[in-house]
């Protein structure tokens, strides 16, 4: 996810202490963390599922829908 150029350039109008600036540079930080923690839990589910419909093969087993077939008892 990009950010927009406005955000990252942010810059405080006015900052006697640094404290404005100190500020700004904590609130970027924070986009960044959020955005790079969004897309790392994105990327670790996505990867999960993967390898949980794989696992089967893995072992040299059918699918996971011809497991669950042979899964079920007749009645």
């Amino acid at each position: 996810m990009r950010l927009p150029l406005q955000i990252l350039t942010a810059q405080p109008l006015y900052s006697a202490s640094g404290t404005a600036a100190r500020q700004s540079r904590k609130y970027i930080a924070h986009i960044y963390i959020f955005s790079c923690k969004t897309r790392a839990e994105q990327l670790h589910e996505n990867g999960r599922v993967k390898f949980w419909d794989r696992l089967p093969d893995a072992f040299g087993l059918p699918g996971w829908d011809e497991l669950a077939k042979e899964r079920e008892v007749p009645a």
